[in-house]
């Protein structure tokens, strides 16, 4: 952190998350320390709104997304029958 104080660099440190991609075989459960912030690895991280997980797998974005669309289709359809 103090090289940002020294760039005129802020964080937002609510904002920080922290992902491990690694393969299928490989975990990671060591977080990172900032200063006095322990900062401890997520499964799944929301990044300019695409989910990333730590494997790639792209399951959990998939899942959010189908049910997103379910519930579009349900209010559509709610609208038809009016």
């Amino acid at each position: 952190m103090s090289k940002a104080k020294e760039a005129v660099i802020s964080f937002n440190i609510s904002k920080i998350k922290l992902i491990y991609f690694y393969s299928k075989r490989t975990t990671i459960k060591e977080g990172l320390k900032l200063g006095d912030l322990e900062i401890s690895p997520k499964p799944l991280v929301r990044w300019l709104g695409v989910f990333l997980d730590s494997k790639f797998i792209f399951k959990q974005y998939i899942e959010i997304k189908i049910s997103k669309v379910k519930a579009a289709f349900y209010l559509i359809k709610r609208l038809g029958n009016i």
